[in-house]
């Protein structure tokens, strides 16, 4: 809940009922899990990154996916409730085939990190609105380097994508 809204609760002057009786205040008397699908931050905590080897076996099993431009993404919706810790669960690859020196490769991972990270809200508030969750793995499918502004543009297609998939 916002600051205001819990100073004017405890506030002994201000009723209840003139909170709710403001315009502007509307929104201050949501609920606590209400304000929690509005407000996804912007980050890419421990919490969702798929690392587990049950998760990757559990997403091998039942494997779904599609090319989002250079970018493969291989994803299951199929989860059990003990291995769930976040809407989205994500895992990151670059082929070792394709960039020998893990320069390159640990660059492009920060780069499709960065990209996910910026475009995940809609994504996640989606799937919180929905109650469900997923588990992806989005590999880099070039042989060469390519710039954020170009890889920004693939993640941005694909996390479209899953929403109109899933």
């Amino acid at each position: 809940m916002h600051a205001v809204a819990k100073a004017a609760r405890n506030c002994p002057s201000v009723t209840k009922d003139a909170t709710n009786d403001n315009p502007e205040n509307q929104d201050q008397t949501k609920t606590d899990s209400d304000f929690a699908i509005q407000h996804i931050r912007y980050t890419f905590s421990k919490k969702e990154r798929l690392c587990s080897r049950r998760g990757f076996d559990l997403l091998f099993a039942d494997l779904t996916s599609f090319h989002a431009g250079r970018l493969w993404v291989a994803y299951t919706t199929e989860l059990p409730p003990d291995l769930v810790t976040a809407p989205l669960m994500v895992a990151f690859s670059v082929p070792k085939r394709s960039f020998k020196r893990a320069v390159h490769r640990n660059l492009l991972k920060r780069r499709m990190r960065e990209a996910f990270r910026l475009h995940k809200p809609p994504v996640a508030t989606h799937f919180l609105a929905q109650n469900r969750h997923a588990a992806f793995l989005i590999k880099y499918n070039s042989q060469e380097i390519r710039s954020f502004k170009e890889i920004d543009k693939d993640m941005r297609y694909a996390l479209r994508r899953i929403r109109k998939l899933i």
